[in-house]
């Protein structure tokens, strides 16, 4: 399977949703909800793997194209072998 490419953006868009649902998670258990409470703990739970999970493969793919650009191009290869 291959792997999407997970742009910063991503990161910055799962970090504003577990900002969102801890204001959900404090609200509900200030109202006194707490079945919902959990389920959104829960649900807070899950969002927090999913930035770890987008987050390395940000990393990963960031580490990928700087060594993409430091590896000589197959024109200048071909150019040294004959020089």
């Amino acid at each position: 399977m291959k792997t999407r490419l997970v742009t910063r953006l991503n990161v910055v868009e799962i970090e504003s949703a577990i900002s969102n649902l801890r204001a959900a998670r404090l609200l509900l258990v200030q109202a006194g909800a707490k079945k919902s409470a959990a389920k959104v703990r829960r649900a807070l739970k899950s969002a927090e793997g999913a930035l770890r999970h987008a987050d390395g493969i940000n990393r990963r793919q960031a580490r990928s194209f700087i060594e993409r650009l430091d590896e000589p191009h197959r024109s200048e290869s071909a150019v040294n072998l004959f020089f």
